[in-house]
């Protein structure tokens, strides 16, 4: 035995998602590998001929919704950036199909050296989940699927990807970063392949210092590689140190937004964009269902499909109070506000109703200069109504469920160290 480890603590989990730069505000990580096991019987034979193996794996993070456009750019694989200063993006429809991200976890037994790493690969978004609860904190939860795991330890423990782009034919580059002198390289991916890796004694991968960049050029048992303009490429290396970084332990800005800091509002086109009240809880879920295309040569998918439209789904519990909510819906938010209206009928319910949710930066004052994001859904339709009392509750609720296919999340972000 090497050694006794006193186990990984969560402040010894460091999250990298497509980047060299660790993630922030990360409050939960998940990964599970199967190994799709089968077993291959034959007649005349009360034994397994023989058993195959199907990998797969998933990953799931969760973050503290800090009001930043980080957590969602990285997770459609639009990078991370070490100071999320400046983040003017907008993410719409378009977005969710090459949403492919690689991960690497960083394990500590004590907050000060490396241990291990755990790295997935080529890991598809297939679902997301935003949730703004009036008892908690926001959080923003993304599901990923896979086919490919490893992890490292020893000399190659302290692993990161780096991101690559197509020069020529022979050469791809990391932009921004010369890391020769720092760190060793471990794999090279294209697309999903692996490439090339130096575990195997006829591969090969060289660095080679370009001024503020590094060139990448690689051999595989076959001879040099031929890189392609649109080529995604990928690259783990191991550097050269092994400290584990870990984040201020006081840090400044916001933890995650709580109720104080957002305003959601539910209405129809027809009607006043105004806000919504008693709100006890909202929740967005978009299902990014995907297909494994096979093909026969290779064992992994060679993609996964998206399938569209894309569905989301949208829970709101309310405090029971009046029908306003339902008026607005139905398009009688006018009849409603002159107390005109005597009747809603559910079968009257638009279908091109509208959420928008505004996050702000201060819990009170909810001015623009404040607000950090927004977030947008359109074509909502009314899909049902719960209705639920109970004799020990303090007061009665709803819950109504809408559904859409259209949703845009834009804004600057904050850096939750200010």
């Amino acid at each position: 035995m090497a050694k006794t480890a006193k186990g990984v603590r969560p402040s010894g989990k460091g999250l990298y998602v497509d980047s060299p730069n660790q993630a922030k505000r990360v409050n939960s990580f998940s990964s599970d590998t199967d190994m799709g096991q089968e077993k291959l019987l034959e007649l005349g034979n009360k034994e397994t001929s023989e058993k195959t193996t199907d990998l797969s794996n998933t990953v799931s993070l969760e973050f503290n919704n800090y009001g930043s456009m980080a957590p969602f750019a990285m997770s459609l694989g639009q990078g991370l950036w070490a100071g999320e200063d400046n983040l003017n993006r907008s993410v719409s429809d378009s977005d969710f199909d090459n949403a492919i991200v690689d991960v690497i976890v960083l394990a500590s037994n004590d907050d000060a050296s490396i241990d291990y790493a755990e790295y997935n690969s080529y890991c598809f978004l297939n679902s997301f989940s935003i949730s703004y609860p009036a008892d908690g904190v926001s959080t923003h939860t993304f599901d990923f699927e896979g086919s490919h795991t490893r992890k490292f330890l020893n000399d190659w423990k302290n692993a990161s990807v780096y991101k690559a782009d197509f020069v020529n034919s022979t050469t791809a580059i990391i932009s921004g970063a010369n890391i020769e002198a720092t760190h060793n390289p471990i794999l090279l991916l294209v697309n999903q392949n692996i490439v090339s890796e130096i575990s195997d004694s006829n591969d090969s991968i060289t660095l080679t210092d370009a001024a503020s960049d590094t060139n990448i050029v690689a051999t595989d048992v076959d001879g040099s590689i031929a890189f392609a303009s649109g080529d995604r490429i990928r690259i783990v290396v191991s550097g050269t140190g092994s400290t584990y970084t870990t984040l201020p332990n006081t840090p400044a800005g916001i933890g995650g937004l709580r109720r104080g800091h957002v305003v959601a509002r539910i209405y129809n086109p027809a009607g006043n964009a105004e806000n919504t009240l008693r709100i006890q809880s909202l929740s967005i879920d978009g299902d990014l269902g995907r297909e494994e295309l096979q093909e026969i040569g290779s064992k992994r998918p060679y993609d996964r499909r998206l399938t569209r439209p894309i569905n989301i789904s949208i829970s709101v519990d309310i405090t029971d109070t009046d029908l306003e909510e339902f008026a607005k819906l139905a398009g009688q938010e006018t009849a409603y506000d002159a107390n005109t209206l005597r009747e809603i009928d559910f079968e009257d319910m638009l279908r091109n109703s509208v959420i928008e949710i505004l996050e702000y930066k201060d819990e009170f004052a909810h001015t623009f200069a404040n607000e950090l994001r927004r977030i947008k859904i359109t074509n909502v339709s009314f899909e049902s109504d719960s209705d639920s009392a109970s004799a020990g509750d303090t007061v009665a609720s709803r819950t109504l469920n809408l559904s859409a296919e259209n949703i845009t999340i834009s804004g600057s972000g904050v850096s939750p160290f200010l």
